[in-house]
């Protein structure tokens, strides 16, 4: 048993040196030949500029946030949205809660760094924090109990955590001087957290995500319709605290206004062709040459088409992660977990390609599961590959392509390579809820079982997994 183990271990390890990473520098080296302009750049590029630590003075995320807390300060009285986003139209889209880290790490006593550089700081650390526990999230969902090599274990960590550096979109978010780094973290130790039971620790970490990213309080409802009651009241307790605080620190009413920035961005969304999700697919396709340009100033006029278009999409991938066959998370639940975080991503509005790194511990995990499971036969691992480059490795050039409908799919790849992973997702957990040499012999089972309760109605039988029913 223990060298049949020692055995499946190596060969993932060779599937990872000798497969998946020769495939995504092969990827990244294609993607470099032809002309491109200078962002965004390959992810070999981009994990380069991460390791220069060339984010150091970017603030995409940081300089909102600046801005918002000086209002408050400066006009504490006036409504915060009313003047930075639809007056002054600086584009702080973040709910007031989120403002209480960067208030805290702002107000450090002097010997400590501060500012932009105290953020970015915070934000490197959680992107190697992310890198490192991706390894973990692989080896746990792959050999959950049992004897390991430390050999192979090493090599394992070291193989996932070189992926998960050049996985683009995880590193993009440190580069733009982005929070996200900080949430990809979260997620990363709330699927570590869920794959070792410990669900209440799962949802604080999913609960300090909603303080920052409300469209995840859909998780709310996705555990109280599987009872996962410990994860829901871990999640209520940290959005309740957290929610308490802000309102006595920023207001009612700002809490209140900031639907109205929902409102505003759910009906018209970006064009801008990183933000990767169905809104922007729409946007670029229907608003013609020149809409998938960044205007920092502004978003796109309003289009009946693109904001229903949306709105339906994004209800039926919200409705599909909670109720589509949801008796399978008995079985599956770590799978069904991951399904929701990567659902709930993709269905808002405004999805930018950093806020896909919760791709990286969600390819983690489900990589030796796939490899165990083959839901899809010979094609499992070739479809799997495809959709881990997709997602990790952009197209610079398409950028510069003519506007046409091709080009602008070639600027979706990470939102294309997104649906189809999930696909594959809810597909790995009907197999393993439901193994293939089950369904085969289900009829003979039920017949078994059916003459078992007539001759011997009051004897306990023993079912698949060994217990008593």
């Amino acid at each position: 048993m223990e060298s049949g183990k020692t055995a499946s271990r190596s060969s993932t390890n060779r599937v990872l040196a000798f497969i998946v990473l020769p495939a995504v520098l092969l990827a990244n080296v294609l993607c470099a030949l032809g002309p491109a302009p200078a962002e965004p750049p390959t992810a070999v590029g981009e994990a380069r500029r991460f390791l220069l630590l060339d984010g150091h003075d970017k603030h995409d995320s940081w300089g909102p946030m600046q801005r918002a807390l000086a209002e408050l300060k400066q006009h504490p009285e006036d409504s915060l949205y009313g003047r930075l986003f639809f007056t002054q139209k600086i584009k702080f889209q973040y709910p007031p809660s989120s403002l209480l880290p960067i208030k805290a790490v702002t107000q450090l006593p002097e010997v400590f760094v501060r500012g932009y550089r105290a953020l970015n700081g915070i934000s490197l650390l959680a992107v190697w924090f992310t890198i490192a526990l991706c390894g973990p999230i692989l080896l746990r969902a792959g050999q959950p109990s049992g004897p390991q090599s430390v050999g192979d274990k090493r090599v394992t960590l070291v193989l996932t955590a070189i992926l998960a550096l050049l996985f683009q979109p995880l590193v993009r978010a440190y580069n733009l001087g982005q929070i996200q780094a900080w949430l990809n973290a979260l997620f990363a130790l709330a699927v570590l957290f869920w794959l070792t039971d410990r669900q209440h620790l799962a949802g604080v970490a999913v609960g300090l995500i909603c303080v920052i990213k409300p469209q995840l309080l859909l998780f709310v409802a996705w555990g109280a319709l599987r009872r996962r009651w410990r994860f829901v009241g871990a999640c209520l307790t940290v959005l309740l605290g957290v929610g308490a605080l802000s309102v006595l620190m920023f207001g009612w009413r700002n809490h209140l206004e900031y639907l109205t920035v929902l409102s505003f961005i759910g009906r018209r969304g970006e064009g801008f062709f990183p933000n990767q999700s169905i809104n922007g697919l729409l946007n670029r396709l229907l608003g013609g040459p020149g809409s998938a340009e960044w205007n920092p100033y502004g978003f796109p006029v309003y289009n009946a088409v693109v904001h229903w278009g949306t709105v339906v999409t994004s209800g039926l991938l919200v409705v599909a992660a909670l109720f589509w066959r949801r008796r399978e998370h008995t079985a599956a639940s770590a799978v069904d977990f991951v399904i929701a975080g990567l659902t709930f991503t993709m269905a808002s509005p405004v999805a930018w390609e950093h806020h896909f790194g919760v791709l990286a511990p969600i390819f983690a995990l489900a990589f030796p599961l796939f490899r165990a499971h083959r839901p899809l036969g010979v094609l499992t691992l070739p479809l799997l590959l495809i959709c881990f480059i997709g997602a990790s490795a952009s197209i610079p050039g398409a950028r510069l392509l003519p506007w046409s409908p091709m080009a602008i799919v070639l600027q979706s790849n990470l939102f294309v390579a997104a649906i189809f992973f999930l696909a594959l997702l809810f597909r790995l957990r009907g197999a393993i809820a439901v193994p293939a040499p089950a369904r085969d012999k289900d009829a003979e089972r039920a017949k078994a079982d059916a003459i078992d309760d007539v001759h011997t109605p009051f004897e306990p039988r023993l079912i698949e997994s060994g217990g008593w029913d």
